[in-house]
């Protein structure tokens, strides 16, 4: 197993000898230096971290933007959590 060859990147190399973030941002000619943001590996750790994300949002005025923004963020976690967001429930639908 070799890994990516974007420094401070420690996944797995697949293609190009990138990791499958970073080849992405290569071929979309984006910045390779950015850090790429984590993957939940269970719909509870999601919730959970949109959780805390509201909980650290700040109450003045001027964040009313992002806590409407993770208000919704929180309700699709929480859907996808309960497994009746559409996005899970069209791929249980048995297939005609």
């Amino acid at each position: 197993m070799s890994l990516c060859s974007v420094s401070d990147c420690l996944e797995e190399a697949r293609q190009a000898g990138r990791c499958f973030a970073h080849h992405k941002r290569a071929c979309r000619g984006q910045d390779l230096s950015a850090p790429v943001a984590k993957r939940h590996r269970t719909r509870f750790e999601a919730l959970w971290a949109v959780v805390l994300a509201v909980v650290a949002c700040p109450t003045d005025e001027a964040s009313d933007v992002e806590l409407e923004r993770l208000k919704v963020r929180v309700r699709m976690a929480a859907l996808r959590y309960a497994d009746k967001s559409p996005r899970y429930a069209r791929s249980q639908q048995p297939r005609t």
